[in-house]
């Protein structure tokens, strides 16, 4: 079977509105024919198991055999939590069980402002039914000391040309004069 989908994210546009983005994954379990599944579940109102969403939640263009990798999802509860999973899959991984280091996950904290997002990638499912995320990668730290690097560089830099522009300036102005 193939790894899971990377860069699992959700974003809302809406009370009742979700984007679901992902990329396709590293292993196509040596297969070019990869699809996608998807999976809603909300938190129960009492306790902490997860249930279907329902009939409720529409999928746009669907949920099931999707060759893109996004979609729409319509009709989310803002006081409700979501766990969405996308499963890649192939025609060899369809006829055997279903693998969950296939699977990537993304818990939606929807009633908080704004909206928490919790990425889970791939999923680890115990057999209770939690989710154990796996450490995140690295490339996301050194994204953002680099980003805070060129933050604290940007005004240095801009002092620098303002100095050099203002020592150019008052040479021509003194050779002129």
């Amino acid at each position: 079977p193939p790894s899971a989908p990377l860069n699992l994210t959700g974003t809302p546009v809406n009370d009742s509105v979700l984007i679901l983005t992902w990329d396709p994954p590293h292993d196509g379990g040596g297969r070019k024919d990869v699809t996608y599944h998807l999976k809603c579940e909300r938190k129960a109102e009492m306790g902490i198991q997860w249930e279907l969403c329902g009939n409720n939640i529409v999928f746009q263009p669907d949920s099931n055999g999707l060759n893109n990798t996004s979609v729409i999802i319509l009709g989310l509860n803002p006081q409700c939590d979501y766990r969405l999973s996308v499963r890649a899959c192939n025609d060899i991984s369809t006829l055997q069980e279903a693998s969950h280091s296939s699977t990537a996950t993304v818990i939606m904290h929807r009633w908080k402002n704004p909206p928490v997002v919790i990425t889970v990638i791939p999923a680890l499912i115990n057999l209770d039914g939690e989710t154990t995320p796996v450490p995140a990668q690295k490339s996301s730290f050194y994204r953002s000391i680099w980003f805070i690097v060129v933050i604290l560089l940007s005004p240095v830099l801009l002092a620098a040309v303002i100095f050099v522009g203002t020592c150019f300036f008052c040479r021509s102005y003194t050779k002129l004069r």
